[in-house]
This record gives structure tokens, sequence and C-alpha cells, in this order.
């Protein structure tokens, strides 16, 4: 019920070296650690072109317990404060979610496709060739492959480049067919699956899944204004930005009609 491809890599490294099924986690976790941080590397090497600076950024993002919540470094140095405050150490715990961004499925096993996908993107964008492009089709393709709300995400977010930034709509539009064709496939197939399985499954596989509105209705604060500052800043200052806006917004707006419309 679970998309093969954040399962796969742990399994299949476990069985060529036969470290057995209790390894898994551990290699997913390892996984998860090198994916994210290197994809994270490669995006800031694109732009900055300084391996220094890509490396510091990448390490930082990873390991900020804010970056869920759009709380960088405030919840990092309110995690510290209670770790050097005698008073606070009781409520410190194994199972404290203080890097809730990290869990081992969702993103752990799967933020490293977005990752890329941005990336080709952005390479795309630079020098719109049929190579960068196909890349970026079958990036994006990659996406319904891996988790539902990242192709929702992207493919509402080449919509909105595609009227932000027009003159390079052809390569938005392209990416954006490319993908679906390889995507077609797992979108029937989850049709099926969700015609097909009752509905506590459903729940489990969050496939097409019906939420009553205003059930789970979280506002976030910080984001929408993160926003707002950084569309003046894309459009007056970095117009090759423009795309990764575009994305941003669309994730940040499926959020909000999750809650008015489901």
């Amino acid at each position: 019920i679970f998309p093969w491809l954040q399962l796969f890599p742990g399994e299949i490294i476990a069985w060529l070296f036969r470290l057995g099924p209790l390894s898994i986690g551990l290699i997913w976790r390892i996984f998860s650690g090198i994916t994210i941080t290197t994809g994270w590397y490669f995006i800031f090497r694109h732009y900055s072109k300084k391996p220094w600076l890509s490396f510091m950024l990448s390490v930082f993002l990873f390991s900020d317990a804010g970056l869920l919540m759009s709380k960088l470094f405030f919840s990092q140095a309110l995690m510290f404060i209670k770790l050097i405050s005698p008073q606070n150490l009781s409520s410190i715990n194994a199972t404290s979610a203080h890097h809730s961004q990290l869990r081992i499925i969702t993103p752990g096993l799967s933020l490293w496709t977005i990752l890329l996908y941005i990336l080709m993107l952005a390479r795309s964008r630079e020098n719109p060739n049929w190579k960068r492009i196909f890349c970026s089709g079958i990036s994006f393709g990659i996406l319904f492959h891996s988790y539902f709300y990242f192709w929702t995400a992207a493919g509402l977010g080449l919509l909105v480049a595609i009227m932000l930034d027009c003159k390079y709509w052809r390569v938005y539009l392209h990416t954006g067919w490319i993908g679906l064709l390889i995507g077609l496939p797992k979108l029937v197939m989850d049709f099926i699956f969700k015609s097909s399985t009752s509905s506590d499954w459903l729940q489990r596989s969050d496939k097409f899944l019906h939420i009553p509105r205003f059930s789970e209705l979280i506002f976030p604060k910080i984001g929408p204004l993160l926003l707002l500052f950084a569309l003046y800043f894309v459009l007056k200052h970095r117009k090759d930005l423009r795309f990764l806006w575009a994305h941003a917004a669309a994730g940040l707006l499926l959020f909000f009609l999750s809650f008015c419309f489901c």
C-alpha cells in the first residue's frame, strides 16, 4: 500500500549485504541522512557556486528542528535551552518529537525526490535544451511514485510558474506532460486501490483520502509572511527563483484548500 520507491533502497541494500530484516530500519535512517543533505547541497551549489557555503547551508537545514513549521533558529534555540536547564531536563525524553520533520517514511525516504525535481527544473530553466527538460520531466514523474502530496504540489507549482515566469513557459509545460505520462500508471493504480479497498486502509495509505472539513485546521503564521517577503525578493532581485516561489506558494495554497473543500 506504500510507494515501493520509498521502501526499496533499504530492502535491497539489506538483501545485497545479507544483513537481515532487522537492519532495514537502520539502513533507512542512513539513506535518509545521506540523500536529504546531498539534495540540499546540490541545490545550494547550483546557485551559490561555493562548496563550503553549500555544505554549511545543507547541514543547517537538515539539523534545524524548526524547519517543518518555518521556525528556523527559534525551535532549535528553545530545544538547546531545555537541554542546558536542569529544571527542564524532565521534559526531555526519548520520544520527544524535536525533529518531527525527519519522520522515516515521509519525508525521510521521499524528500530526495522533490529535491531532485527542484534541481532538475532549475537546470532546465537555466539552459532550456531538450536533454535537461526531459530530465526535469522524469524527475516530476518520479514524484507520482514517491509521495502523493509531492506531485500535487509540484503540478500546481508548474501551473503557477507558467503564469509568474511566462518567459520559460515551455520548460514548465514540457516538464509537466512528460512527468504526467510517467506518473499516469501510478495514478491509475491508486484509483483502483481506492475503489477496491475499505476506508480504514485508505487512511493508512494516504491515497485520495477524504478529510472532514476544518477537522485538522492548522493556520501557520510565519509561512505566509515568509512567502510574501520572498515574492518581493524574487520579483525585484532574483527572477531566476520565480519557479521556486511558485512551488512554495502552490504547496501552501493546497494546504489551506485541503481544509476548506475536503
